[in-house]
């Protein structure tokens, strides 16, 4: 074993046992603190006996900081663990190489989850400081597995589709999370990023992790 992640338990509202306990309850962050308090003095004697954290939090609406080069990218790439910090390190990298201005006015709206709207919005706000280019940020929360549900990759194309429809977008192009879109092309409930588009009367692409590629390939 050399990964281990602690993550807040997330309950849809078709959770069959009404017994369990979110972690947004009293019972459950008083749970959640004791774990994280044991959790920690783990991880300081993984890291004095072995040279490496055997374990990392991800706490209610943080982002896990990268340890430099034991970066999440192999063991939890492919957990909310990893694919949190994945889109900051990326953006974090290519700040430097970011232009002053792009050739055309370009529009953009980024859609994201609840967890990750903290970093989305300060991304929004560097995006906006580049001459030409406007970005919005629209946070939508889960309506079909339930508000304690906040990651982005279990959004669905209809709970998505009713936010933009409520903001009257003007223009511009719809970016949707890569990771709420499944290996066939569609989200959750079987809605594609096309069919999105087409009631909404928008482009609509999915960015990669690499936000500023995407934008300035559009």
């Amino acid at each position: 074993m050399n990964s281990v992640s602690i993550i807040p338990v997330r309950l849809a509202k078709y959770r069959e046992n009404p017994s369990m306990m979110p972690w947004e309850s009293n019972i459950g962050k008083k749970t959640g603190s004791q774990h994280l308090r044991l959790a920690r003095a783990i991880q300081k004697t993984a890291r004095n006996n072995i040279g490496v954290p055997l374990r990392r939090i991800l706490s209610d609406c943080s982002i896990p900081c990268s340890h430099g080069s034991l970066l999440w990218r192999v063991p939890q790439i492919e957990k909310s663990v990893g694919l949190t910090r994945m889109p900051v390190d990326e953006f974090s990298d290519a700040l430097s190489s970011l232009p002053r201005r792009v050739s055309n006015p370009r529009r953009f709206i980024l859609v994201t989850g609840v967890l990750a709207s903290g970093f989305m919005e300060e991304i929004t706000q560097q995006l906006n400081q580049m001459e030409n280019l406007t970005a919005e940020l629209v946070v939508v929360k889960n309506g079909f597995f339930g508000a304690s549900v906040t990651v982005s990759g279990l959004l669905t194309g209809r709970d998505i589709l009713r936010l933009l429809r409520e903001k009257e977008l003007a223009g511009g192009t719809v970016l949707l999370p890569p990771n709420c879109v499944k290996t066939d092309g569609v989200l959750l409930d079987d809605m594609g990023p096309l069919q999105i588009e087409e009631k909404l009367g928008l482009k609509v692409r999915v960015t990669s992790y690499d936000l500023v590629k995407t934008i300035l390939s559009e």
